[in-house]
C-alpha cells in the first residue's frame, strides 16, 4: 500500500523565491511629469509650424504679386530686388522652419516610444536604473533633435521623390525656348574684326539696376587703346593683310582722332550684354549700359527655371558676334578682381569652361527626380556648380543648341511647395543645369572641375544666399585677401599680362615697316608665364548697394600710391591693387615736380 503524504501542518508557510529583485517601494510619490502636450518641445513644435507657414504664405504672395504683374504698373528695378529677396528670405526661412519642425516632431515620437520603454524597464529594475534611463533617454533625443535638421531636408525630399509615382508629381508645361542664334558674318567691332582679336563677353544678369557701373566705367576705360601683341603682330606684319584697311577700322585708335562714342567702344577686349526684367525699357542716354539691353529677357526668380532661361538669352545675343569666344556670368552685385588686360589674357588662355562638370561629393543628389530621365539625361550625369560660369564658346553652343535636358529641368527641377507630394521639392536649376548638361554630352574633361565658377563668394555665414560685404570692408586688403594669394600669384600674373599687350595708337601711328617692328619687340620679349590656375577667382561677389561709394572709391583710387597700403596696424596688407591697367594708371599719373616746372 503506497505511503500517502503526510497533511501539511496550517502553520508552517511556504517560501517562495522571486525571480528577478522587486524594486523597493519609494517614500514618496515625487512630482508628477506633465502630459506629452503639455511639455516645452511640443509647444516648440507648434510654434514653429506656425512660423513656417506665416513664411510660406508670405513667399508666395509675394512671388504670386511679382508674377502677375508684368504691364506698366510693375515695381520700379529697386522695389523689384527688395521685393525678391524679401520672397527669397521668406521661402528661407519657410524651409528652415520645416526642417525644423521635422527634427522636432522626429525627435518628439522618438522621446515618447523610448520613454514607454524605459518606464517598463523601471517597474522591473531598482529605481535608480530608472533614473538614469530617462536620462539617457532626454540626453539622446537633445542630441537627436540637433542633428535632424541637417539630414531632414536632404533625405525626405530623396525619399519621396523615390517612392511616389510620378503621376501625382506635378509636371510644369514646356516654355519657349530660343531657336539657334544666327551668327553674323563679322562681328560689329571692326577694329577687332580687322584684328581678329577673341574677345570676352560680361553678361549681366540683372535686377534691373547695375549699381556699380562707376567702378566697371573705370575698368573698362583702362582697357581701351590695349591690344594683345601677338594679335598685333599677326594683323600688322604678315603678308596679304591690308595695313591701311587696318588703320581705317581703328581709325579710332589712331592718334588725332576723336575716338569712339562710348568706352566701351574704345577698348576691343570685351563684349557687354545685360538682362533686365521686361518692364526696364532701356538705360539713360550716356550711361556706361544704354544699347547694351538684350531683346529677349523674362522676369526671374531665385531658384527658378528663368535664371537658366536669362543665362541663355545672355548666351544667345553673345553668340551671335563670331568674335566673342569666352562667356562670363555676372550679376549687379559683382566686381572684377583684376584688371582687365589681366582678366582677358587669363580667360582666352584657359582651354576649359569654369564649371565643375565633374562627379563630386557635394552634388546635393536629393534633388534629382527620376521624372527628369530622358533618352540621354540619366541619374548618373548629375551635376552641382556654381551659378556664375564662364564658358567657351564650344560649349555655349553646347547650351544653346540644347533642348531635351532644359525641358526636362523646365518641368521638374524648381523649389517650391508641392501640394501633391505634401513636401518641398529642392532643385535649384541655375546650379545643376549647365554642369548636367556637360556631363551628359561627356565634356566633363573640358570644364575646370576643381572651379566653381568665376566668382568668390563667402558661404561663412551659412544660408542660401552669400553673405554681402558692409562699406567699412571694401578696400585693397579686401581684394588681396579675396583672390586667395595662398593658391593664386595674382602678382605675378598681372606682371606678365601687362608686358602681353600694346597700345593701338602707337602701333597704327607709324609706318607699318616700323610698326611691325614694335609689336614684334612686344611680342618676343613678353609671355604669360604665369597663368591663374582655373580654380582661382576673378570677379567677387556680393556687393550691395550700400557699398557703391566705397567700391567707386576702390578704383579710383588704384592708381595711386595711397591704394597700396590701408591702415598697417589694423592687420592690412601691403599689395597693390592690381585693378586697373598699368598702362591706364601711366597715362593717369600726374606730371612729375621737375616736369611741372
Amino acid at each position: 500500500m503506497p505511503s500517502t503524504p503526510a497533511a501539511r501542518s496550517p502553520s508552517v508557510a511556504v517560501q517562495v523565491q522571486p525571480l528577478l529583485p522587486l524594486a523597493a517601494t519609494p517614500a514618496s510619490p515625487g512630482p508628477r511629469h506633465a502630459p506629452l502636450h503639455r511639455q516645452p518641445q511640443r509647444k516648440r513644435v507648434r510654434r514653429l509650424l506656425l512660423l513656417a507657414l506665416v513664411a510660406f504664405l508670405l513667399g508666395n504672395a509675394c512671388r504670386a504679386w511679382l508674377q502677375k504683374r508684368p504691364g506698366d504698373h510693375q515695381p520700379s528695378s529697386q522695389g523689384l530686388e527688395q521685393a525678391g529677396k524679401a520672397a527669397d528670405s521668406a521661402i528661407d526661412a519657410a524651409r528652415d522652419s520645416a526642417a525644423a519642425l521635422g527634427s522636432a516632431a522626429g525627435a518628439v515620437k522618438h522621446t515618447a516610444t523610448a520613454a514607454g520603454q524605459a518606464a517598463g524597464a523601471a517597474l522591473n529594475v531598482a529605481g535608480p536604473a530608472a533614473t538614469k534611463a530617462a536620462q539617457a533617454v532626454s540626453a539622446t533625443a537633445k542630441g537627436a533633435a540637433n542633428t535632424a535638421a541637417d539630414a531632414f531636408t536632404g533625405s525626405q525630399a530623396a525619399d519621396e521623390t523615390a517612392t511616389t509615382d510620378s503621376k501625382s508629381q506635378a509636371k510644369r508645361p514646356a516654355r519657349e525656348v530660343l531657336p539657334f542664334p544666327e551668327v553674323a558674318a563679322a562681328s560689329s567691332d571692326t577694329c577687332a574684326q580687322a584684328l581678329s582679336l577673341p574677345k570676352v563677353a560680361l553678361l549681366f544678369l540683372t535686377y534691373g539696376e547695375l549699381r556699380h557701373e562707376a567702378a566697371w566705367t573705370r575698368w573698362l576705360e583702362s582697357a581701351a587703346g590695349m591690344l594683345p601683341a601677338h594679335t598685333a603682330q599677326a594683323a600688322v606684319c604678315e603678308e596679304g593683310r591690308d595695313y591701311e584697311a587696318l588703320r581705317r577700322a581703328c581709325a579710332a585708335e589712331v592718334p588725332g582722332s576723336s575716338g569712339g562714342s562710348s568706352i566701351i567702344e574704345r577698348q576691343h577686349l570685351f563684349s557687354v550684354y545685360v538682362h533686365a526684367p521686361p518692364n526696364v525699357t532701356g538705360y539713360p542716354s550716356g550711361s556706361l549700359w544704354e544699347g547694351h539691353l538684350v531683346t529677349h529677357r523674362v522676369l526671374t526668380s531665385w531658384g527658378d527655371i528663368s535664371l537658366v532661361e536669362a543665362a541663355r538669352s545672355l548666351l544667345w545675343e553673345a553668340y551671335k558676334d563670331p568674335l566673342n569666344q569666352r562667356f562670363v556670368l555676372l550679376s549687379e552685385s559683382d566686381i572684377p578682381l583684376y584688371d582687365p588686360l589681366t582678366f582677358h589674357q587669363q580667360l582666352t588662355a584657359e582651354g576649359k569652361s569654369r564649371v565643375n562638370a565633374c562627379a563630386h561629393g557635394a552634388m546635393s543628389e536629393w534633388r534629382w527626380s527620376h521624372e527628369m530621365e530622358t533618352e540621354h539625361l540619366k541619374a548618373i550625369h548629375w551635376r552641382k556648380s556654381g551659378q556664375f560660369f564662364g564658358l567657351t564658346r564650344a560649349h555655349a553652343e553646347v547650351v544653346l543648341r540644347d533642348e531635351e535636358v532644359l525641358a526636362a529641368f523646365q518641368q521638374h527641377c524648381w523649389s517650391a511647395w508641392e501640394p501633391r507630394r505634401k513636401a518641398w521639392r529642392d532643385c535649384f536649376p541655375d546650379e545643376h543645369y549647365i554642369p548636367t548638361l556637360l556631363a551628359v554630352h561627356g565634356l566633363e574633361g573640358e570644364a575646370e572641375c576643381g572651379s566653381w565658377g568665376v566668382a568668390a563668394q563667402d558661404w561663412s555665414k551659412g544660408g542660401a544666399h552669400p553673405k554681402e560685404y558692409s562699406p567699412d570692408k571694401v578696400s585693397p586688403t579686401l581684394v588681396h585677401s579675396v583672390r586667395d594669394p595662398a593658391r593664386c600669384n595674382g602678382s605675378a600674373a598681372y606682371e606678365d599680362a601687362q608686358r602681353v599687350f600694346v597700345g593701338a595708337a602707337a602701333v597704327l601711328g607709324v609706318d607699318r615697316q616700323a610698326a611691325c617692328k614694335q609689336v614684334q619687340a612686344a611680342a618676343s620679349s613678353s609671355a604669360y608665364a604665369h597663368p591663374l590656375p582655373g580654380t582661382c577667382p576673378l570677379t567677387a561677389r556680393k556687393f550691395p548697394a550700400d557699398t557703391v561709394a566705397a567700391v567707386q572709391q576702390l578704383f579710383d583710387t588704384a592708381c595711386s600710391p595711397q591704394s597700396d597700403s590701408q591702415d598697417l596696424s589694423a592687420g592690412a596688407v601691403s599689395t597693390p591693387s592690381h585693378l586697373l591697367s598699368a598702362a591706364y594708371c601711366q597715362r593717369a599719373a600726374p606730371p612729375a615736380a621737375s616736369e611741372q616746372q
